[in-house]
This record gives C-alpha cells, sequence and structure tokens, in this order.
C-alpha cells in the first residue's frame, strides 16, 4: 500500500521532470536547425525554426539573440531589438559584448536621429556603447547631442 502511495506520488513528478528535459532538448535542436537555416541565409526558415525554439522554451535567452539577429538581417530592426531585449530581461550578460545587437541599437538610433527622435537615439547609441565600445557608436552619439 505505501509503495502504491509514493509511486503514484513520484510518478507525474517524473513524468513532469523527464517531458520538461524533453521540451529543453527539443528547444536546442530547433536551435541548431535555425543556426543550419541562418548559415544558408534562409531567413524566413530560421524566423520561424527559432520562433518554434521560442514556444518549446521561452526562457531560453539565445532563441530571441539567434531570432533577432535573423530578423535584422531580414531587414526587421524594431522586431530585432524587440528580441534582444528580452533576452536580456531573460538573462542580463546573454547580450553582452555583441557587436551584432550593438550596431543593431546604433542603426536604430541613426534611423532616430535623422526622424528627429534625438532622446530616442541617444538613448540608443548609449545603449550600443554599453554593449560593444566601438568609436562609431560615441560618433555618433556625439552627433546626435550636438542636435539636442
Amino acid at each position: 500500500m505505501i509503495r502504491f502511495a509514493l509511486l503514484t506520488t513520484l510518478l507525474p513528478l517524473l513524468c513532469v521532470h523527464v517531458c520538461y528535459s524533453q521540451a529543453k532538448l527539443n528547444a536546442e535542436e530547433y536551435l541548431k536547425r535555425g543556426d543550419a537555416l541562418l548559415d544558408q541565409n534562409d531567413l524566413d526558415g530560421a524566423i520561424t525554426t527559432y520562433t518554434s525554439a521560442i514556444e518549446l522554451d521561452p526562457a531560453l535567452a539565445d532563441a530571441y539573440i539567434k531570432r533577432g539577429i535573423a530578423l535584422r538581417m531580414n531587414g526587421n530592426l524594431d522586431g530585432a531589438i524587440e528580441d534582444f531585449e528580452i533576452a536580456e530581461k531573460l538573462d542580463p550578460n546573454a547580450i553582452a559584448g555583441n557587436r551584432y545587437i550593438a550596431e543593431s541599437y546604433s542603426n536604430r538610433g541613426y534611423i532616430e536621429m535623422s526622424q528627429l527622435q534625438i532622446e530616442r537615439a541617444i538613448t540608443d547609441f548609449t545603449k550600443a556603447i554599453e554593449l560593444h565600445a566601438d568609436p562609431m557608436h560615441y560618433f555618433r552619439r556625439g552627433q546626435a547631442r550636438l542636435v539636442d
């Protein structure tokens, strides 16, 4: 009787653990497939595949970063930065030092500056500097401050 009670208590917990582990494994597999598609320049396929990884494991910061990179390459800068911001919330160290992400913020800042959204531009240039201290980001922020 005690064995039966113990078995009925532990079995559901074991199933939950196994199912969660399987979902995480599948999310990692989707990341690898997305990487292969990105390498083949199949941007739409990569975006769809990274989205599948996110659906399986919404806490996987790397999936947001990779989808963000694919979105940027596909011309969706705002969508890319949205993914980078989610990744940063999930893991503050996930985007640190990433030159590609820094360039995305700098490029958006440049667009904002041309639209005279100077405060937003300065914020994006500052974020780019925090991620990767490229002289171009400092230069652009300096230009925005002159306009301000």
